[in-house]
């Protein structure tokens, strides 16, 4: 098994047909694996999804991963038009019962998420199976950069203990 520092930074990033990734991974050291996700939206529901593939490949540290991500093909958009009605009704009998008059300014409603979904939000699969390829491939980045920077930490180490070994042969001959 090679060595491996805890520190490391690793990327990746991936074009499809419908759209742009880019990974970045960066560790410092930790006791434990604590990580820190930084998801846009359309991937926040595959955190723990992400996890397992995170988990497989560290133990320890602190892990900080970053998704940027970009799709490229419009979908289509659909509004929930009853969800509308719903609260617009609540938000109409709540107005009454404060003796005040509701006045609808439809525009507003565009800023309302929950009013609105597109087709990948009903099926993510093969999202999923993009984004998943794409932080497979910047943690193989990271474990390679991790495996460098332990390369360096090792060699130092050596020079140190080479260093250490001539003073202790030094104090030796003096010691008598």
């Amino acid at each position: 098994m090679a060595l491996r520092s805890m520190t490391g930074f690793g990327r990746s990033r991936q074009e499809s047909d419908f759209l742009s990734q880019t990974w970045e991974i960066r560790s410092v050291n930790n006791r434990f694996l604590d990580l820190k996700w930084k998801l846009p939206p359309q991937a926040r529901n595959m955190e723990s999804r992400f996890e397992k593939i995170v988990r497989a490949a560290a133990s320890r540290g602190r892990v900080e991963v970053t998704l940027n991500l970009q799709l490229k093909t419009a979908s289509a958009t659909m509004f929930d038009a009853p969800l509308a009605d719903s609260m617009l009704s609540d938000l109409t009998a709540y107005a009454a019962r404060r003796g005040e008059c509701l006045t609808v300014n439809y525009m507003d409603l565009l800023r309302v998420p929950a009013l609105w979904s597109s087709a990948e939000d009903a099926d993510d699969s093969l999202l999923f199976t993009e984004l998943a390829t794409g932080l497979e491939a910047a943690l193989a980045d990271w474990t390679h950069s991790r495996e460098i920077e332990a390369q360096s930490l090792a060699a130092d180490l050596r020079g140190r203990f080479d260093s250490l070994a001539s003073w202790i042969e030094a104090i030796g001959e003096k010691a008598p």
